[in-house]
């Protein structure tokens, strides 16, 4: 029988058995939510496709696109949330506390299951949805007119993939942080960083023409424009990357091996 010895260094076999254990305690909920969220977005496709037909008789998959992305993207926050209840919960606090297991390994193994692989999952979920839909409307129009896969390899796909990556490492450290309603929890902080954050912006860029361009100022409210590359880069680099690294200090605090 393998065991797992603790070390302090990282050790595959150990990576892996922590991403197999959190998957095996966790199936059942998992499974459940890429059913539903599959089967809400085949309802949400074919209740129009099927019973309000448009004039061509066809209402094609890519309409549904980023509604079936935002199905998906609740479904890994909520995965993401309770990701580390184990670790909060009474009856089973001492078992993940006391893993043979580095910080470093339960940390890259959370963010594994809950990013890589589950955008895999999502495209993987998305493609077959794709392919019975189109199944669906061969059999409805008897045409391979209505045959139309989703493509992963294309600029949607990519944009939902950073903006996953964004919110996915803010409902890991909220995981972490919060003991309890830590998706709930999470969303209030995520918007009251982003209130404090776009005042703050706001009253530097009035700080700055009050000094520099006096005769131009004027109390206008002025939104952050998607253009601006500083800003970007802070929403889409900075946020995320430092709150995985709360994520992991706050993970190593409660680390006893």
């Amino acid at each position: 029988m393998n065991t797992l010895n603790p070390t302090n260094s990282f050790s595959l076999a150990r990576f892996i058995h922590l991403c197999k254990r959190t998957f095996v305690l966790n199936q059942r909920q998992w499974i459940i939510g890429l059913l539903a969220s599959i089967g809400i977005i085949l309802v949400i496709w074919m209740v129009p496709t099927i019973f309000i037909l448009s004039e061509t008789g066809v209402n094609r998959f890519e309409s549904l696109l980023p509604t079936a992305l935002i199905i998906f993207t609740l479904w890994g926050l909520l995965l993401t949330s309770d990701i580390f209840q184990e670790l909060y919960t009474p009856s089973t606090a001492f078992q993940s506390l006391t893993l043979p297991a580095t910080s470093t390994e339960k940390f890259l193994s959370a963010w594994f299951l809950t990013m890589p692989v589950f955008l895999f999952l999502t495209i993987a979920a998305i493609f077959f949805i794709s392919l019975l839909s189109s199944l669906i409307l061969i059999l409805f129009e008897g045409s391979f007119s209505g045959f139309d896969l989703y493509n992963p390899f294309n600029e949607t796909t990519w944009d939902y993939a950073l903006n996953y990556f964004f919110l996915n490492s803010l409902f890991l450290f909220g995981a972490v942080y919060f003991k309890k309603n830590n998706f709930l929890k999470t969303i209030a902080a995520f918007i009251a960083l982003m209130i404090s954050f776009i005042l703050i912006w706001t009253l530097l860029g009035w700080v700055y023409l009050f000094l520099f361009e006096l005769e131009q100022f004027t109390f206008q409210f002025s939104t952050l424009e998607p253009t601006n590359t500083v800003i970007d880069s802070i929403l889409k680099w900075v946020i995320p990357t430092t709150a995985l690294l709360f994520t992991y200090v706050s993970l190593k605090k409660q680390q006893v091996v």
